[in-house]
């Protein structure tokens, strides 16, 4: 953990005179349901009604909102698509396989 965050654990864990390794914990846990949130969604199979319809917004008080538009869904699925391609070509490369280029 960097020295700006373990600040931060150390100074909330006396403000709240509670024991840091809690303030962490709930401090990790935190990030691991914005997590678990943002990973349930099945990007490679979603279009964009269905991506509209799932509240894609976290607000982190003090912070800012966290925010994926759409831009960033088909930046992702254009990103994971030309990967396949590459991958795709590669193997045909390698078995003596002609690439064929869609």
């Amino acid at each position: 953990m960097n020295n700006v965050l373990n600040l931060a654990i150390q100074r909330v864990a006396y403000k709240l005179s509670v024991d840091p390794k809690l303030v962490e914990s709930v401090y990790k846990s935190y990030w691991k349901f914005i997590k678990e949130q943002i990973s349930s969604f099945n990007l490679r199979e979603m279009d964009i009604d269905e991506f509209n319809s799932v509240d894609t917004n976290f607000n982190l008080p003090y912070i800012g909102k966290l925010y994926v538009g759409t831009e960033k869904m088909e930046k992702y699925k254009r990103k994971l698509e030309n990967f396949k391609k590459n991958v795709r070509a590669k193997e045909n490369q390698a078995n003596g396989l002609p690439s064929i280029s869609d």
